[in-house]
């Protein structure tokens, strides 16, 4: 069962996931929101940097990790930017006030998730990386929109 969890989920983010969780929930929202929304970046960039995945599963579970904090950055921001329109009244400094609609706030929060729907679409969850090389399975660097080698001389 440890096996399946671990595989499906991680146990390293299940113990990160939840300390966040317990600290946001005891002391303040802010802190989960910190410690899980940019896990998936920092993730990316310590892969680009040390190519650590350069194995098959290595590769699935940094992909598995990638995916899951991605998921819960995009929920934190769906929380935070959609509660006050949940509830009737938002208290502020001792008052309450209706919230107002914030269209260009909205606007801009559609316009990214279909930007990021749409590059999943065409590029596929392996191709939505900025380059492919985070795969262990290619040699060289691959630029994910023309699967061509990039390089560094003119021709």
């Amino acid at each position: 069962m440890a096996d399946m969890i671990d595989k499906a989920i991680g146990l390293v983010n299940i113990v990160h996931i939840g300390s966040a969780a317990a600290l946001g929930y005891l002391v303040d929202y802010r802190i989960f929101v910190c410690m899980t929304s940019w896990v998936h970046y920092c993730k990316y960039i310590y892969q680009y940097y040390w190519r650590t995945a350069r194995t098959l599963p290595k590769y699935a579970a940094w992909k598995r990790d990638v995916l899951l904090f991605k998921t819960i950055a995009l929920l934190n921001l769906a929380y935070i930017y959609g509660s006050p329109y949940f509830t009737k009244m938002v208290p502020i400094y001792e008052t309450a006030v209706e919230p107002e609609m914030d269209y260009i706030g909205l606007g801009m929060v559609v316009v990214g998730y279909f930007v990021s729907i749409s590059a999943t679409q065409a590029l596929g969850v392996n191709g939505t990386c900025e380059y492919t090389h985070a795969h262990p399975r290619s040699p060289t660097l691959i630029h994910a929109h023309t699967s061509q080698p990039l390089t560094t001389a003119h021709t």
